[in-house]
């Protein structure tokens, strides 16, 4: 019986995960890859005057745009009712093309202009006529989210002393990931029975790996992801087709998964990734057959997040009736 007892025993290997990276992300300001930033001066003016426009963009992100920016200035009627000059006059129609190697992280590029009221506010109004301008600035982009997830044997554990830990590293950008760690499972497939271990990854895990070892492992990844900038984006393509964005079009985001390096985008669900009004969205992946038979494995695993990302200002300018006030 002691003996049977020891054979069966030989088939258990004991595996501490450990997930681990560099730095875990920040959220907010830091994580932003273009900014805008929409000026109009004065705010208030009577028929016939002018305003001056600055409209300033910046790559605050590490990262060269995947091709040209486009920037647009919008709202009122510019053809009866205002006129904009100078640099600002095509970013009411097409739009302001801004060339990559214009704007390479840590750049800023600037539009200078004026607009001139030149409609007839009705008389005898006892409040000024209000109009909004709007900036939009839509840039292309990517974001990739990298982790490491290392298989360690309860012997090695012992040589080399690792201890269980978990972190991504993010690179700048409005649209981020966050692999999911509660929800991760293993599955090892043997003669028998295949064993699937549920819970965090973290930790020791007992698992019966049977005659085929821990050569035909499946690993479960789920990836958050998130909108974490001050606006939307498109899997689309869409900055040459205009400001106006279709609404079933927005707040989606093209994903590309990695593993050591080799393409493994069909092992996921999904390959364009819809964001929810909650800012957040999920795709799930899946890795078969992982080889698991050495005393440590590491398996890097990198999500790429490709998109078109929209953000904008605005301001109100008042006008006044020159025979009221």
């Amino acid at each position: 019986m002691q003996s049977k007892n020891f054979a069966l025993l030989s088939f258990i290997a004991v595996l501490i995960v450990i997930i681990s990276g560099c730095t875990t992300p920040g959220t907010g300001a830091g994580n932003i890859g273009g900014e805008l930033s929409l000026s109009i001066q004065p705010t208030q003016i009577y028929e016939g005057e002018t305003s001056e426009v600055v409209i300033t963009a910046k790559n605050s992100g590490s990262k060269t745009m995947l091709g040209n920016s486009i920037l647009w200035f919008y709202g009122p009627d510019f053809q009866h009712t205002w006129r904009a000059y100078d640099d600002l006059a095509p970013a009411t129609s097409g739009g302001v093309i801004i060339d990559t190697e214009d704007f390479l992280p840590g750049e800023i590029f600037e539009v200078y202009g004026s607009i001139e009221y030149i409609g007839d506010v009705p008389e005898g109004l006892n409040r000024p006529q209000e109009h909004t301008f709007y900036a939009r600035l839509c840039y292309p982009y990517y974001t990739s989210t990298d982790s490491i997830i290392k298989f360690v044997t309860r012997n090695e554990a012992k040589l080399i002393n690792d201890k269980a830990s978990q972190s991504t590293i993010n690179s700048k950008g409005p649209i981020q990931a966050e692999l999911v760690r509660k929800s991760n499972t293993i599955t090892v497939r043997g003669t028998g029975n295949a064993v699937v271990v549920g819970g965090q990854l973290s930790g020791t895990i007992n698992i019966n790996y049977g005659s085929q070892g821990l050569s035909h492992a499946r690993l479960s990844l789920p990836f958050k992801i998130k909108n974490v900038g001050n606006g939307f984006s498109t899997a689309n393509g869409e900055c040459a087709l205009g400001p106006d964005v279709n609404v079933k079009d927005q707040n989606t985001v093209q994903i590309r998964l990695l593993i050591n390096g080799q393409d493994h985008t069909d092992s996921c669900n999904k390959q364009i990734v819809k964001i929810r009004d909650n800012g957040e969205g999920s795709v799930y992946c899946s890795l078969e057959d992982v080889d698991l038979s050495d005393p440590s494995n590491e398996i890097h695993i990198n999500l790429e997040m490709y998109y078109d990302y929209y953000v904008t200002q605005k301001q109100t300018v008042k006008v006044l009736d020159s025979t009221y006030y």
